[in-house]
């Protein structure tokens, strides 16, 4: 039902559990933790004020969540008592800021209950948790030590080489623009390393910068690829100054395309200290001080590169970026020019890897397995010249699908809730935004993508929103080829 690690809100879980709507506003639903049926849904802040002012001391200790109930919860309370009894299934989601998704811990066990007012309880859990995991080191075996490694100059070359042709592979090309450069910065995105275990983009040193690296060894590998923001003073940077209004960016787009990027790693260092490997989350204002390097992206042993899927991440990275610096740019932007379409699906993993204890497990993206389905489709109705996927929108990000042919534009979003009403009601502001953000040409049809069939109180619903809107909003059921 959920997977461990993957951020959700209240409502996409009140989607999943198919919560009756009435019991989704106000209440134990939006305060803390509540019963449905045989569960218990907990949702808990650690470490941040909950919205109602409280703040509870909840942390965790290694793999356990030391938590808190409300005020005057203790035990020998009916309900806290179903909590603890262990004959009931406990889901329990997390978060560090506020306005962040919560991550899904997994299904807790109390093993420890306190007499206090409010009650304290220790939760374990039936599988490795979603929390703040401590990665362990990766050994390396003596037969792997004496391969021959790929350096990291060799490794810079060769994506260098290989983005041309990509989203990517216009980096520089995008920041001329936007700098209002008279030449071209460079031909390559990365500057080829001399004496270092890491690169950054040329001219990246005041941007979030697409960053190559080694790193110390961990479950997930030794190599990184990704982004980041180096708030190291130096010569060329004296001071963080410039880079804290793109950090504010940072977390707004965050906020809006969490989905996207759900499946990438987060962490820091300070001092050369590593902190732990977290799903994305927002940059709080205490974490931006100076000698702080923050990254986003993936990790991967060096001896197993794939260059392939090291230039999606930085293809589906740079949409944020774009977002980042266009708005920083001092250079007039216009976003009236159509993007012509790229034909062609980019290499979409099926599934991604999770972080657990002692290694890696596979997870299924369904989002890809529908977009992969929804292509195929749509290549048989329009022809593959008029098909894009991964469509650069006008005001930023990435639409999922576009259909451009001389007498129609089609916006399609995929949603992946478990009712089409889930899914029109994600997908409709991304679709307007797409589909009519200032100096954007009118698509013609904005078009909700989800698995579930179209019911009939929902199509009632885009019967009316038609009646009185410019473009026509559509519902379509895709099925992937093969589950």
């Amino acid at each position: 039902m959920f997977v461990v690690g993957q951020g959700y809100t209240r409502e996409q879980v009140a989607e999943i559990i198919n919560l009756p709507s009435d019991k989704r506003k106000g209440g134990a639903w939006a305060t803390g933790y509540s019963q449905c049926e045989e569960s218990f849904y907990i949702f808990t802040n650690v470490g941040a004020p909950g919205r109602t002012g409280h703040d509870y001391p909840n942390s965790w200790n290694g793999k356990r969540l030391n938590w808190y109930g409300k005020t005057n919860a203790r035990k020998g309370q009916p309900q806290i008592d179903r909590m603890i009894s262990g004959n009931r299934t406990v889901h329990l989601f997390w978060r560090a800021e506020d306005r962040n998704p919560f991550t899904y811990a997994g299904r807790a066990v109390a093993v420890e209950v306190s007499d206090d007012t409010p009650v304290r309880i220790t939760w374990e859990f039936d599988e490795p948790a979603g929390g703040p995991l401590d990665v362990p080191s990766k050994s390396i075996s003596p037969s792997t030590s004496r391969k021959a490694r790929t350096s990291l100059p060799e490794i810079v070359a060769k994506v260098n080489l290989l983005a041309v042709g990509r989203p990517i592979g216009k980096l520089q090309h995008l920041r001329q623009t936007l700098r209002g450069l008279q030449r071209l910065p460079s031909k390559n995105i990365f500057r080829l390393p001399k004496d270092k275990d890491w690169s950054f983009h040329i001219g990246g040193r005041d941007e979030l910068q697409f960053n190559l690296a080694f790193e110390k060894p961990s479950v997930l590998g030794d190599f990184r690829y990704g982004v980041a923001f180096s708030l190291e003073p130096s010569q060329s940077l004296p001071s963080i100054e410039p880079l804290l209004p793109k950090i504010a960016l940072f977390n707004d787009y965050l906020r809006e395309h969490y989905e996207s990027l759900s499946g990438l790693w987060m962490w820091y260092y300070e001092k050369d200290e590593r902190s732990t490997i977290v799903r994305p989350t927002l940059i709080e204002p205490s974490q931006c001080k100076p000698g702080r390097f923050i990254f986003l992206g993936n990790l991967c042993p060096r001896e197993t590169l794939d260059y392939g899927v090291i230039l999606d991440t930085l293809d589906l990275l740079l949409p944020l970026w774009r977002f980042i610096e266009e708005q920083c740019s001092e250079v007039p932007q216009s976003y009236g020019l159509e993007v012509p379409i790229s034909p062609g699906l980019p290499k979409l993993a099926p599934q991604t890897e999770k972080l657990v204890v002692g290694g890696v497990v596979s997870v299924a993206l369904r989002h890809n397995q529908l977009q992969a389905a929804l292509f195929e489709e749509l290549v048989a109705e329009y022809g593959r010249d008029y098909v894009g996927a991964e469509h650069p929108a006008p005001g930023g990000g990435q639409i999922d699908i576009m259909v451009i042919s001389s007498s129609q534009r089609i916006v399609y979003e995929i949603k992946t809730a478990k009712t089409a009403r889930g899914c029109v009601r994600e997908a409709i502001g991304q679709l307007l935004d797409y589909g009519f953000w200032p100096n954007t040409l009118p698509p013609d049809e904005l078009c909700v993508v989800g698995e579930p069939p179209l019911d009939e109180f929902t199509e009632l619903y885009l019967e009316v929103l038609n009646k009185a809107f410019p473009a026509h909003i559509s519902y379509r059921q895709v099925t992937p080829a093969a589950d």
